[in-house]
């Protein structure tokens, strides 16, 4: 993106941000720019994509106007992820796609009200962290979660919804020979597909 008066952007609300960098070691990433962030402060939209959120960076990040949340392919922390929701007070929509760095996620959102989580692809990459609980620990307007899981990752997900009075939806988009675990209150779910063998 190119401006010849940077001036002008500082209203930005929609920024996609993604880093063209073919790689073989996904613990290798390229860390996001913080010049990226100067417009957290106006953004309603945000997409990032096949970068590295350092620490000092994400802890920091302020996002009062921001609805939308899109990670995808991001190494980042547990504790980074919390604080960027946490710093989100009217967060609507939250994507994790392909993004590591992390086994747990809690969620504790007065906002939130769809979340989708697509798991990282470790079929090729054994050295990093990958999402395995996924707990909705206080999510008062949560309406929808969504879990995609690519064939080749052998990790079930366990999600967990301790609050969320308004969730009417909760599922999964399965592959073959796939298993996982929904845990809804006092209540568990069994979650397993195998399909039979082509004749």
């Amino acid at each position: 993106m190119h401006c010849s008066d940077p001036a002008q952007l500082d209203n930005l609300q929609e920024i996609d941000c993604w880093i063209p960098y073919i790689f073989q070691d996904m613990s290798k990433l390229p860390p996001q720019p913080a010049s990226t962030f100067r417009f957290s402060s106006c953004l309603c939209v945000a997409t990032f994509s096949q970068c590295h959120l350092s620490d000092d960076i994400a802890q920091a990040l302020q996002f009062p106007m921001l609805k939308k949340l899109a990670l995808q392919g991001v190494s980042i922390s547990e504790d980074s992820l919390l604080s960027i929701i946490a710093a989100s007070p009217v967060l609507e929509c939250l994507l994790l796609r392909k993004s590591f760095g992390f086994h747990c996620v809690r969620i504790n959102s007065a906002s939130l009200t769809s979340i989708a989580v697509g798991h990282a692809d470790d079929g090729y990459e054994t050295r990093v962290t990958f999402l395995e609980e996924f707990i909705i620990e206080d999510a008062p307007c949560l309406k929808r979660i969504l879990y995609h899981r690519p064939p080749q990752t052998g990790m079930p997900l366990q999600v967990s919804v301790i609050s969320a009075p308004n969730l009417e939806t909760l599922g999964c988009l399965n592959f073959p020979d796939y298993s996982s675990r929904l845990v809804l209150d006092s209540i568990i779910i069994e979650v397993s597909l195998a399909f039979p063998p082509l004749a």
